[in-house]
């Protein structure tokens, strides 16, 4: 619901709220939960992953972590 509503814009004008944007977002919170509770239980039976991050995917991941850690003071003092 609040997904759609802020579709509607915050302006005087009519609302255009749309339901197949309310549906839409609804299937998307299903969907998400649904790779949550796969990667909970990859994370229990030891499915997922091990060793160093060697990879070139591995060292952008890195790389974007720690630049965003860059940033967290910022963040935690805006607080």
């Amino acid at each position: 619901m609040r997904l759609s509503l802020a579709d509607a814009g915050d302006s005087i004008e009519d609302a255009n709220f749309v339901e197949t944007m309310a549906d839409a977002g609804i299937l998307r919170l299903y969907a998400f939960l649904d790779w949550v509770k796969e990667m909970i239980a990859a994370c229990g039976a030891s499915e997922l992953r091990t060793g160093p991050a060697t990879t070139y995917c591995d060292r952008v991941f890195l790389r974007s972590v720690i630049g965003g850690l860059g940033s967290l003071p910022i963040i935690l003092h805006a607080v």
